[in-house]
């Protein structure tokens, strides 16, 4: 299923692949905005199939090569940039229940818009095809936007501690999800104060 965008009458789809296509956003946040897209309704990155998952992720790394030679051209795409987003549930500004990834070329005139960019992402402008929300809103079904990012200053930013974040990666480099001590909050651990392992029923450390 394709979803289309309130003003599907405009050229929009400029690249299908096998398991997805690639459209440029109506109301773009910066030139060059456009979106990656699967065929099948995903709605959160999880959803996705591993050929769904490749196909998407090379896509997305083929369409970036496609606008460096646009908006950076004679040089080399590492001289180049870009934001690759995605925002994956609500409460990450997710507004559309529809997998999608943002590819937004960054060149020096787009500088100064710095982190606001992460603000236009979870705004309208971020909207997946743009358009959706108009039509949203003549269904009287606009979407309530969730998600903010936080304004922290990097001075103001603590630094790792297992009492607020328990991730860390042990000596093997795998990625470990330790107990919490009990006085801090149990927002994501068991009835017994361990946390859980998603993929498996460890109730102890476990590896992801």
């Amino acid at each position: 299923m394709i979803i289309r965008p309130a003003f599907h009458r405009i050229r929009l789809v400029f690249h299908k692949s096998s398991y997805c296509y690639c459209l440029v956003n109506i109301k773009p946040i910066l030139p060059g905005h456009v979106l990656v897209i699967p065929y099948q309704h995903r709605p959160r990155m999880t959803d996705l199939s591993r050929a769904e998952l490749d196909d998407i992720f090379s896509t997305t790394q083929k369409v970036q090569k496609m606008l460096a030679a646009h908006y950076f051209p004679g040089q080399n795409l590492s001289e180049g940039s870009f934001n690759i987003a995605i925002q994956d549930g609500p409460e990450s500004g997710q507004t559309v229940p529809h997998f999608h990834c943002h590819v937004i070329p960054r060149t020096k005139e787009s500088a100064t818009i710095g982190d606001g960019i992460y603000d236009k992402l979870q705004g309208e402008e971020g909207n997946l095809g743009g358009g959706l929300w108009d039509r949203a809103a003549q269904l009287g079904e606009r979407p309530a936007q969730k998600g903010k990012f936080p304004r922290v200053d990097d001075e103001d930013r603590l630094p790792r501690s297992p009492l607020l974040d328990p991730i860390h990666v042990d000596h093997k480099f795998h990625l470990v999800v330790s107990p919490i001590p009990s006085s801090t909050h149990k927002l994501a651990t068991t009835t017994r104060g361990a946390w859980l392992n998603p993929l498996s029923n460890d109730r102890s450390a476990a590896h992801i």
